[in-house]
């Protein structure tokens, strides 16, 4: 690869098969390991931040960087970046699903009664444990209040290798193995359906760069009870009800009034989204390497 035959790249790297490339874009998705250093393994650690240095050290090249939060963070860890940044939220596309049978996708998951979703990895800042918490507060309460919980995704954590079974272990030693359904990581036509037929998707992550599940939810005009995390409020305004990530107590508060009160949901044309974040990946290709495309 090189100029004769790139006329950008993006995202870029330091990899030697990309060395005589001149016009490159780079991006890094967050700085979570600054805020939760504890999550990441030490080789983990040098590795970002090595990488992390070299691009803000990088001359006549492009960061890009997902949100105005993320900004504002390398902007204090890299105050002395020779590197332009630009910010380019991204949207979502999604696979038609259309042609699943909704009833068949939740008996095949045994999704029995309304429910509620999460559907992250099963990484520590994802936060489950506070959603498992406030179920079983729910449950202790409100023991005929008939929801579920549904969480998709891997069930490991290869930076903490016994995690998962910590959430397996509190859904056994709290009896809420008929309220919980694990599902593995799933195909994505199927994880679609299931967020759209959900009461709502929770997102109780600790850290976020900009959240693909946030995007998902806005794409299907779905409702969300989301963690208040400064991106969260950055990336959505309507169709949301925002939470501290660690108070397990509102949020089973919300919960149970979404359960129990339908959420409104303001309707918008997400292809609009889509669209604008084509337009702006194209403007920073003509604004920094006039390339008329």
């Amino acid at each position: 690869l090189n100029d004769k035959h790139i006329d950008c790249l993006y995202p870029a790297s330091f990899d030697e098969a990309f060395r005589l490339v001149s016009r490159k874009i780079f991006w890094i998705p967050d700085f979570q390991h600054h805020y939760y250093p504890q999550f990441f393994t030490k080789e983990e650690l040098d590795e970002r931040n090595d990488i992390f240095r070299k691009i803000a050290q990088t001359q006549n090249a492009v960061l890009v960087l997902s949100s105005n939060s993320a900004f504002q963070d390398f902007k204090k860890y890299y105050p002395n970046a020779k590197i332009k940044v630009e910010i380019l939220p991204f949207a979502v596309t999604h696979p038609e699903f259309s042609h699943l049978n909704k009833q068949t996708i939740l008996e095949k998951y045994n999704i029995n009664k309304p429910y509620y979703i999460v559907t992250n990895q099963f990484w520590q800042h994802k936060n489950h444990l506070t959603v498992l918490e406030a179920l079983q507060q729910i449950v202790s309460t409100k023991p005929d209040i008939g929801i579920e919980l549904v969480m998709t995704g891997k069930g490991d954590d290869y930076r903490s290798p016994g995690f998962f079974n910590k959430i397996t272990n509190f859904i056994e030693e709290n009896n809420l193995k008929e309220y919980v359904k694990l599902t593995g990581f799933i195909a994505r036509d199927e994880q679609l359906l299931l967020i759209k037929n959900s009461i709502a998707v929770i997102q109780p992550s600790l850290f976020e760069g900009w959240s693909t599940v946030v995007e998902d939810a806005k794409a299907l005009n779905k409702f969300l009870i989301l963690s208040n995390l400064p991106v969260h409020k950055e990336q959505i305004d309507k169709n949301v009800d925002f939470f501290d990530p660690l108070n397990k107590d509102v949020l089973a508060q919300k919960m149970i009034f979404y359960a129990e009160n339908k959420p409104d949901i303001e309707k918008t044309d997400y292809s609009k989204n889509i669209k604008k974040f084509g337009e702006n990946f194209f403007k920073i290709i003509q604004k920094n390497y006039q390339k008329k495309i």
